[in-house]
């Protein structure tokens, strides 16, 4: 759970085809910021242990684009990517929500 109550989220960065709902394992390598309405949003960015997946500009670009329109169909929620940060800031997330569940 994150700051804001609800699920942290997180966007495995890969291109192997996966399934909703399907549980797997992953290994963060990166934090996104994010801002949703106006509260803080962050995603973890994780990719599978065997992969050597890279944020790449590209990559950011997509989720960029990717969350600030997904909820377009929303007129009144308002979404705002931030910065990227690396492997360190994402465990640091995950470290914090995990003293919020206790």
């Amino acid at each position: 759970t994150g700051g804001d109550g609800d699920n942290l989220d997180c966007f495995v960065i890969t291109n192997r085809k996966l399934k909703t709902g399907e549980i797997i394992e992953v290994e963060p390598i990166g934090l996104m910021e994010q801002i949703d309405d106006g509260e803080e949003d962050n995603n973890i960015l994780a990719t599978f242990e065997d992969e050597k997946a890279t944020v790449s500009e590209e990559v950011k670009r997509k989720l960029t684009d990717f969350v600030t329109h997904v909820f377009d169909h929303l007129p009144s929620k308002v979404v705002n990517a931030g910065d990227f940060f690396g492997k360190d800031r994402a465990l640091s997330e995950l470290q914090k929500t995990q003293n919020l569940a206790k």
